[in-house]
């Protein structure tokens, strides 16, 4: 959506201008991989992206962009994709930094949404693919999953943050992690866990705040350890179908929806304990 909205819904939308804003965003995007020798296959790799192509893999979007010399446009995007090491960080901070004022001048960022998704696959080589709960599928199957923050204002959403589950039975089975390239310092998390790694670092780097939204299964966390942290994102209360708030007897946990964060965090820094949550009607 950030792509079309910056690249095809402009006032000035024209082809001329539209080919000069995607070629100012790629050069951007480049900049942020590193060496010179990825820059291009990147470029290549976004626009094979945006072609009217039945398959986006590598080999039919090299012939497609460099019919002329389509193995070694393969080869140097392959190497990009699968064994070059660059910083997803650093590559989803140049989006954020390009696309997001674009995204606010329709309107103020509303929300931080939560999220995750299953990647169907055949094998069990791909990392972290294991049976688990699969969004496409709706079912148990064989699949990755990967936990994403987006922002959202009333009109366009961008993913600001990406990381894949590693479940625990691949976080401790070495030679599975060596076979595969998983870094040593990767660790099991649970999704809970690296949605407020994510949180975290998006207040850090000054993301502008809004509620944050989240599927029920992030609201089990224990102690709710996850959701007083939500604090500084500003969470109002009122914002989804439901809120919460905190209750005097034991019991329950807390759940998702938009229960103040200030609240939360201040209830914490007095000391009383956020475990103990109730349903607000």
């Amino acid at each position: 959506m950030s792509c079309y909205a910056c690249f095809v819904t402009s006032a000035s939308s024209g082809p001329g201008s539209q080919q000069a804003r995607l070629e100012d965003y790629l050069n951007r995007l480049a900049q942020a991989v590193g060496h010179r020798d990825r820059h291009q296959p990147l470029k290549d790799y976004c626009t094979g992206l945006l072609l009217d192509v039945e398959r986006k893999s590598i080999e039919p979007m090299a012939a497609r962009l460099h019919p002329d010399r389509v193995q070694a446009a393969r080869q140097s995007m392959h190497h990009l994709v699968a064994k070059a090491p660059w910083p997803s960080d650093a590559l989803l901070s140049a989006v954020r930094s390009y696309v997001l004022p674009r995204m606010q001048r329709q309107g103020p960022v509303v929300a931080w949404i939560v999220g995750d998704i299953g990647i169907p696959k055949k094998g069990r080589h791909s990392v972290g693919v294991t049976r688990q709960p699969c969004g496409p599928s709706g079912k148990q199957d064989n699949c990755q999953v990967s936990v994403s923050l987006s922002v959202a204002t009333w009109e366009a959403s961008l993913p600001v943050a990406w990381r894949l589950y590693l479940p625990k039975e691949w976080a401790e089975d070495r030679t599975r992690r060596q076979r595969a390239g998983v870094p040593e310092e990767v660790v099991f998390q649970t999704k809970p866990e690296i949605a407020l790694s994510m949180i975290e670092q998006a207040l850090e780097d000054g993301v502008p705040p809004g509620a944050v939204l989240a599927d029920a299964a992030y609201g089990s966390d224990t102690g709710c350890v996850m959701w007083w942290r939500f604090r500084a994102a500003r969470a109002s209360g009122g914002w989804a179908r439901r809120r919460w708030r905190p209750s005097r007897g034991a019991g329950g946990g807390v759940r998702p929806g938009c229960c103040g964060a200030a609240g939360i965090i201040g209830r914490r820094r007095r000391g009383k304990p956020c475990s103990s949550w109730a349903r607000s009607s």
